[in-house]
């Protein structure tokens, strides 16, 4: 797990240098960069595999004409590795990188369909003066970049790119449209004009000639057809092994210990049980809340002593978050408060391990989202929600209306709402929630998601949708088989917590702090946020407005608390 980072075009070796410092927190053990005529790249490491020297990237080929930048982990390195030996490849490190480089070598883009893992990757062809970009397939890992006026850009984060002063930085109003009515932006655009997403499950080929895109296609598509005809033992057989698998993966692919992140949900505790049942030792669990009265806080304590891990609880106080709303927007590059606890989380975390196993993509893939088990009810509330919103802008309005009606046109779909729902989410929604995930690297942290494994995630989509929820039961699949495994009925019975409860104390006192600094009219005439639903969100926009279009991604913690901005 590291960053990455690059320009091809005029600039100068100060401008890489700035880029590759702006992402230092997400590899503080090494460093290393690359310069050849009209590109720099800059690689920034937390080790994971492979702790020696030797590790260090760029990584080249045999004969040094490809060098690689890869954030990540691939894991089933080992295999691959088996497989280009047999074919003749030399290799000079024990890493999952040095794989990537010789795969590209002998299959080109092709390769990307034999990872499984997590990855941004970059490679540059010297001989071809061509760079070659690629996402993971539901872009747990972040690449964007900018491409404008001979300069060509890329980063882990897009913090990077604004250091370097190379282009002019304003709001892309669009997006926020997207976050006031879905919660997320939709596409490969940021809030950040001029800087785009890498979109999953993509790769681009860049001619460093003439800095155009060559290539820019999808090697991935999230599949839910054909469904599969099998019975609900067969399956939950099936789902128990790639599970399994899954896990056995993320927990062994690391020369240092790996911790899991448990909340004492179905989720957590699920994966789990599965690590720990075919693990001895003991491993680290971890939690916080923000009250010990929190549900949270006390299953995740119950869960830990079924397991029988050595667990940490980590109680914060709200003022504790409040002072950290300023740092979480640094971080995340986006302006979603209810993303406090996992970053003070992180902070905590990495303080005792380097990577953690964490439950998040199970309700996208499983259907345990409100949207998935009250379809129409949800489907009727988007409706109503962009009526509300965009009533004075007609173009915006007939825009998301259909976006909607694209959503939920069974026809087209040939699904059911619910599971158009479904659909959308993990097209749309997945990577958003993903790349935020990825920013505990904020603090040298690598997350790692079991329920996202490419396989995993094919069997159960064209599984029947009656598997994943039934009436108000959601995830049925899983918690039928978490039930069979061992795990007790307060746990697969349990019911998830919506952002707003799970946050407790915290939210209400975002609440208060923004209705006191922020007035009616504050808000009423606010250049971007007439449509945002909250003063704690207009709060977070104006913060995040200040460190990267005022200040251009530079940070300093007091500077940009709220009650110094207003």
């Amino acid at each position: 797990m590291c960053g990455i980072a690059g320009i091809i075009g005029p600039h100068g070796k100060n401008d890489i240098m700035r880029m590759s410092r702006s992402i230092r927190h997400r590899g503080p053990d090494d460093n290393g960069h690359f310069y050849d005529k009209e590109i720099s790249l800059a690689f920034r490491r937390l080790s994971i595999i492979d702790l020696s020297k030797k590790g260090n990237q760029p990584i080249y080929n045999e004969d040094g004409n490809l060098v690689l930048l890869f954030n990540g982990e691939i894991y089933n390195y080992l295999e691959l590795r088996d497989y280009l030996k047999k074919k003749g490849h030399k290799f000079k490190t024990d890493t999952d990188s040095e794989v990537i480089i010789h795969l590209y070598e002998e299959m080109g883009p092709a390769f990307l369909e034999q990872l499984n893992g997590m990855f941004a990757i970059a490679i540059w062809d010297i001989n071809k003066r061509e760079l070659f970009l690629a996402r993971d397939r539901f872009g747990i890992k972040p690449l964007f970049f900018h491409n404008k006026k001979n300069i060509f850009m890329f980063a882990s984060e897009f913090k990077a790119l604004l250091q370097t002063k190379l282009f002019p930085v304003s709001i892309n109003a669009n997006k926020l449209h997207d976050y006031g009515l879905f919660g997320y932006q939709l596409g490969d655009e940021t809030l950040i004009r001029d800087i785009y997403q890498i979109k999953p499950g993509h790769y681009m080929i860049l001619d460093a000639k003439d800095n155009s895109i060559k290539k820019y296609t999808q090697f991935f598509s999230i599949m839910f057809a054909p469904k599969q005809k099998i019975n609900l033992s067969s399956a939950k057989k099936r789902l128990k092994e790639l599970l399994n698998e899954s896990v056995r993966m993320r927990y062994e692919s690391a020369d240092v210990p790996v911790g899991i992140l448990l909340s004492g949900g179905l989720d957590s505790t699920t994966m789990a049980q599965i690590c720990l049942h075919q693990k001895s030792k003991t491993t680290d669990t971890f939690s916080i809340a923000d009250d010990e009265n929190n549900p949270d806080f006390t299953h995740s304590k119950m869960a830990a002593e079924m397991l029988g891990t050595r667990h940490h609880e980590f109680l914060v106080d709200t003022e504790e978050m409040l002072d950290a709303v300023p740092e979480m927007i640094h971080a995340t590059e986006f302006i979603n408060y209810e993303l406090c606890f996992s970053h003070v989380l992180g902070s905590r975390v990495s303080k005792k391990v380097k990577t953690v196993l964490c439950g998040q993509g199970s309700d996208e893939v499983f259907g345990g989202y409100y949207e998935a088990k009250n379809p129409q009810k949800y489907k009727n509330y988007m409706y109503n929600r962009a009526n509300q919103l965009f009533k004075k802008d007609d173009a915006q309005l007939m825009n998301y209306k259909n976006i909607l009606d694209k959503t939920y046109n069974k026809t087209v779909h040939g699904m059911s709402v619910g599971e158009s729902n479904l659909c959308f989410g993990q097209a749309s929604q997945l990577h958003n929630y993903q790349l935020l995930i990825d920013r505990t690297m904020y603090f040298g942290l690598e997350v790692r998601v079991p329920y996202l494994d490419h396989n995993l995630v094919g069997f159960a989509n064209r599984l029947p949708f009656s598997y994943k929820v039934k009436g108000k039961t959601d995830k049925m699949i899983l918690r039928s088989l978490a039930k069979d495994i061992g795990v007790p009925d307060v746990f697969c019975k349990r019911k998830k917590m919506s952002g707003p409860r799970a946050c407790g104390y915290f939210l209400d006192d975002l609440q208060s702090q923004a209705k006191y600094l922020l007035s009616d009219d504050y808000v009423r005439n606010h250049k971007f946020c007439k449509g945002m639903p909250d003063k704690a969100r207009v709060m977070c926009f104006d913060i995040f407005k200040e460190i990267f279009v005022e200040n251009n991604g530079k940070f300093s913690p007091s500077r940009f608390l709220p009650e110094n901005i207003y």
